[in-house]
């Protein structure tokens, strides 16, 4: 759920009862009331790393037995600054219905999240899980990332993408965009293969002549 200043809010709900469950609400007797929330519950705050910065397009994975948050929020002194990708992972142990359950950030817990240029704006998280056919699961995400630097072919979006092995992130890139860009990543895992699908732009001129590709990814290596 959001609310006002664009924080990110996440509810548990149960039989009877519904309660947020993002660090900052009191628990509520339904889900109309946790919806409804005054201050007293919390209403303004969410788990943003800055509560005072917008944050949108959340989305949820669960991986290794608990949830996995991802979503693009503003960083810098300014509301609008360029966003980043932010990823918290639910403290599972945390289930009485009067605590207050909590979201650790795996990103780095700083100022700047996941982006591989913290300078470009990053959109749209997406994630799902990846068996390797080798080793444990781990966690894909993948996102839509502005570069300023791109002098050979002009400044665009990219698909960026990073695996996380439970402690650490590494990088996984699909290639390129040849003209105008890419976005509106999304994934879909296959047995030991992830599938990447999204829209490029094809031609410096022809903003609505946009295409859609695809990658597979098999053990941190990728075709196009």
């Amino acid at each position: 759920c959001s609310s006002d200043l664009g924080a990110l809010r996440s509810l548990s709900v149960e039989v009877g009862e519904a309660r947020f469950v993002d660090g900052n609400g009191a628990g509520c007797v339904s889900l109309t009331d946790c919806l409804l929330a005054g201050v007293g519950s919390g209403a303004l705050t969410g788990v943003n790393h800055d509560v005072a910065k917008i944050a949108t397009r959340p989305f949820l994975a669960v991986h290794a037995g608990t949830l996995f948050l991802a979503w693009s929020e503003a960083a810098g002194l300014a509301a609008h600054a360029h966003t980043q990708v932010r990823v918290a992972q639910y403290n599972n142990k945390d289930d009485s219905s009067s605590s207050t359950p909590r979201w650790p950030f795996v990103d780095g817990n700083g100022v700047v999240g996941l982006n591989v240029d913290p300078g470009g704006p990053a959109a749209r998280p997406y994630m799902t899980v990846f068996q390797p056919e080798a080793g444990a699961a781990q966690l894909f995400l993948a996102w839509d990332e502005f570069s300023w630097w791109d002098d050979a072919e002009g400044k665009k979006y990219h698909v960026r993408t990073k695996m996380f092995n439970g402690t650490a992130w590494s990088e996984n890139h699909v290639r390129g965009p040849a003209d105008e860009g890419a976005t509106h990543v999304a994934l879909r895992a296959h047995g030991t293969q992830i599938f990447a699908i999204w829209k490029e732009t094809r031609g410096r001129q022809a903003y609505h002549a946009s295409s859609i590709f695809t990658a597979v990814f098999s053990d941190r290596k990728s075709v196009v």
